[in-house]
């Protein structure tokens, strides 16, 4: 392999275990708590929910800023 594609491959695993750590978070979340977390998360990171999609399944990397953010607002360190 490449440099560049194993750089990609790594990224692309991270993106992946960072999906499911949040998939993991969300799922602890009260059943009548979890639109009012998910729209504190949209509103925190400024993102739409078609990212927020996107982080969970792992199609695209959350940025370290927008993991912090998320570990605030969980109380705890989500990733």
């Amino acid at each position: 392999m490449q440099e560049n594609e194993v750089k990609n491959s790594q990224a692309a695993e991270q993106a992946l275990l960072d999906g499911e750590k949040l998939t993991a978070f969300l799922n602890s979340v009260a059943h009548g708590e979890y639109r009012a977390v998910v729209n504190k998360i949209l509103e925190r990171c400024m993102i739409s929910y078609a990212t927020f999609g996107n982080w969970r399944s792992g199609k695209c990397r959350i940025p370290e800023l927008h993991k912090s953010a998320i570990s605030d607002i969980a109380g705890y360190s989500v990733f």
